[in-house]
């Protein structure tokens, strides 16, 4: 990057501080107990990861550049001119939460008292969510599918119900959830084995976003109960996924990830790890850096979006929502997933079968121009109505597994706004199919006379 003028400097501040000054006002005038509920909350952490801090990182390199494989050369105005957009659309997205989460006079959502009011649905659900995702993962493990980066991923309607990560946040959190309730007996053996197989899941396909949802999971969980997180997840937590970071690093650069992996494969590629620790800190933050790329692509993303052919996706990742319709009706339906599109298109022209995303910000930009900043209140106001509807006010307990679904698929997520909706619809009449189960279940047993 070229050197900064004291105006580069001065325009940084201003922008940074603007970011600051909107997350304080947040912090300061939202409820505190159960502000992780809320997904307004989830979105500003991930946002002030993926760009205040992003930005800050480039401007001022911790470790040398020449140590970050594929590192970008930005141009400080392109640079500025990239913050300042995302910035506005914090901004628009910020001005709406305030408005709205200020007319929100209840504190503690209806979701907590439905969730302990109907535990013993929940357990229910607990142990089929559990055992199948289970099931899910070993038959996973059985035939080596652990990561699909090459290759266009098409999926049938069974694929996507049975085999979607979504299903196991929302089998962990109640998992844990009615462990609480009752720490022996076959919920405490499903949750236990449900985690380390996600652990395992992760470390085989090198996937650092199973470990943050995990993470996220628990957070919200503590949340739902209304206890602090205890010291030593503290420490592990941050600890694991510094050496995770590293050994993942590691294996997708000098090992084996993809292919025929198998566990001869992971202990090659920790020993190769352990055996050149000594460039632990480098390496390590340089995966961070890798990793945190929402901004990097919104800059790609502007300088490349008036020279494509949008296709399918004229606005976005709403063409998506076609997935829905089977191919046994749409037979030449097309591939349509926007994080394929945006690699070959706009990431690394010509390049097919990956998928990254540019982000929600990177989508506004993509569909509207500078214009595309007031998504920013649309995606407020979406993500309120949500809340409110099945969390806030929620008057059934299916209505707060639908929020728990959204919120561990959709806002811990910096995707799209409409990415995934055709999984989504799937997935929530499948989860429909198993509550009608339990409930006429529950039913035939109230029903039934007693002896």
């Amino acid at each position: 990057m070229n050197d900064l003028t004291f105006v580069d400097y001065s325009l940084l501040f201003l922008l940074v501080s603007i970011n600051i000054y909107f997350t304080y006002q947040y912090f300061i005038r939202i409820p505190q107990r159960h502000i992780i509920l809320l997904p307004f909350t989830i979105t500003i952490i991930l946002y002030l990861i993926e760009y205040p801090l992003k930005v800050l990182l480039i401007v001022f390199p911790v470790i040398d550049v020449s140590k970050i494989p594929n590192y970008y050369m930005f141009e400080i105005n392109k640079l500025l001119i990239a913050f300042a957009y995302a910035t506005s659309y914090f901004i628009f997205f910020m001005v709406t939460v305030l408005y709205l989460a200020g007319k929100t006079k209840s504190i503690k959502p209806s979701l907590i008292d439905l969730l302990e009011s109907n535990l013993d649905y929940v357990t229910k659900l607990a142990s089929i969510l559990g055992l199948i995702s289970i099931l899910v993962l070993l038959y996973r493990f059985y035939i080596g599918e652990f990561y699909t980066f090459s290759g266009y991923y098409k999926q049938s309607l069974i694929d996507i119900i049975f085999n979607n990560i979504a299903l196991h946040p929302l089998a962990v959190f109640l998992l844990l959830y009615v462990n609480k309730k009752n720490k022996r007996g076959f919920n405490t053996i499903l949750l236990y084995t449900l985690t380390l197989l996600v652990i395992f899941d992760s470390i085989m396909s090198t996937s650092k976003g199973v470990l943050v949802w995990l993470m996220i999971v628990y957070i919200f969980y503590k949340s739902i109960i209304s206890e602090k997180i205890p010291l030593y997840p503290k420490i592990i937590f941050p600890f694991f996924f510094l050496l995770y970071f590293y050994y993942s690093y590691y294996a997708r650069y000098f090992g084996i990830y993809t292919g025929n992996v198998d566990l001869y494969t992971v202990y090659g590629n920790m020993s190769n790890a352990y055996y050149n620790y000594e460039d632990f800190f480098s390496i390590t933050w340089a995966a961070i850096f890798n990793r945190v790329e929402k901004f990097e692509n919104l800059y790609i993303t502007i300088q490349s979006t008036g020279t494509i052919d949008k296709g399918y996706f004229l606005f976005g990742s709403i063409a998506e929502i076609a997935n829905i319709i089977p191919r046994f009706i749409w037979h030449d339906r097309p591939f349509l997933y926007f994080n394929y599109f945006v690699v070959e298109n706009i990431l690394v022209r010509g390049l097919k079968g990956v998928s990254s995303s540019i982000g929600r910000i990177g989508e506004s930009f993509f569909i509207l121009n500078y214009l595309g900043v007031i998504f920013g209140s649309i995606y407020a106001v979406i993500s309120y109505y949500i809340y409110y509807k099945f969390a806030l006010k929620a008057k059934s307990i299916f209505q707060v597994l639908i929020y728990l679904l959204i919120y561990f698929f959709y806002f811990t997520q910096d995707n799209y706004l409409f990415q995934m909706v055709a999984n989504l619809i799937l997935i929530v009449i499948y989860l429909s199919i198993i509550h009608l189960f339990i409930s006429k279940k529950n039913q035939r047993l109230v029903n039934t006379p007693l002896k």
